[in-house]
């Protein structure tokens, strides 16, 4: 079994009492996929040790297996296996990251300056998010204040009405994308075909986009207790179509759990990975608890 964890999740292990049993039990029936995503988090753990201790355990729960490219890398590889006809998609680290495999791979590798760098990196792609969802926030404020009832109830409902939008809409992003990757042009008529490649991880990552929107820009106080998912736990869900299970620990008021159950919907795996809370997962290995 392929298993994907959050952060979150192997920071849980880290501390679990019967944490040697719990790695055993994983390495010996699992094959565990970290990623760029879990290394860029870790490398932002501000205390020295704690960061040892997380790099540490991941890099054991990995065996030889290198971290997974991140998401829009991952797109790349995706989009230009597509276009070239190429079965295989190259899932881990590009050439050009090497350095991200040295930083995981070494004790203490990982210097003040390149952690702050990592840091630096996270803020740009959240700021590139943000942005864009303050602008979207104000219009959609104005459009259902005069048609309330064309405001989502909330992220399922979100994907819905994306996925029932005009070809327009699910066209523009990929097709983008497409020209920058190979140079070329998407025909229209090929656009469900690079959805699905992959098992989906284009489709999946669309998904994460439009919950992201609802969480930045839809959201309203009537809606319930917000959810702190962040950008990066959001962009995971490129990782869904790799794993037969992901696991988190990122629960609060939906958090990260409910995001990926949502974005999963539009997963080609199959048999359709399956997304744990760490509880559920932790229970399955020591049944006798």
């Amino acid at each position: 079994m392929i298993v994907c964890f959050d952060t979150s999740v192997i920071n849980q292990l880290a501390d679990d009492p019967r944490r040697a049993e719990l790695v055993a039990t994983i390495l010996s029936e699992m094959d565990v996929y970290i990623s760029a995503l879990n290394v860029i988090e870790i490398a932002k753990t501000t205390n020295v040790d704690r960061r040892e201790k997380l790099r540490e355990l991941a890099k054991t729960l990995a065996k030889n297996l290198e971290p997974l490219a991140l998401p829009n890398e991952l797109l790349e590889s995706v989009t230009r296996a597509f276009q070239s006809r190429v079965a295989n998609i190259v899932i881990t680290i590009p050439p050009d990251q090497r350095d991200l495999w040295f930083l995981f791979s070494q004790p203490n590798a990982l210097l003040e300056g390149g952690r702050e760098e990592i840091t630096r990196w996270t803020k740009a792609n959240e700021k590139l998010h943000d942005e864009p969802a303050a602008a979207l926030r104000n219009k959609t404020d104005a459009l259902c204040a005069a048609e309330p009832t064309k405001r989502p109830r909330g992220p399922a409902d979100v994907l819905r009405q994306l996925i029932a939008g005009n070809w327009e809409l699910h066209y523009s992003f990929p097709s983008q994308f497409y020209k920058l990757a190979t140079g070329r042009v998407l025909p229209l008529s090929r656009l469900e075909a690079l959805l699905e490649a992959g098992s989906g991880i284009w489709s999946v990552y669309l998904a994460s986009v439009a919950l992201s929107v609802y969480y930045a820009a839809v959201w309203v106080p009537a809606d319930g207790l917000q959810s702190t998912v962040g950008v990066l736990d959001l962009w995971s869900a490129a990782y869904l179509p790799l794993c037969d299970t992901f696991v988190t620990h990122d629960l609060k008021n939906g958090g990260q759990y409910e995001a990926l159950r949502i974005a999963n919907t539009l997963n080609r795996r199959r048999p359709r990975t399956r997304v744990l809370r760490w509880t559920e997962f932790r229970a399955r290995l020591l049944p006798e608890e």
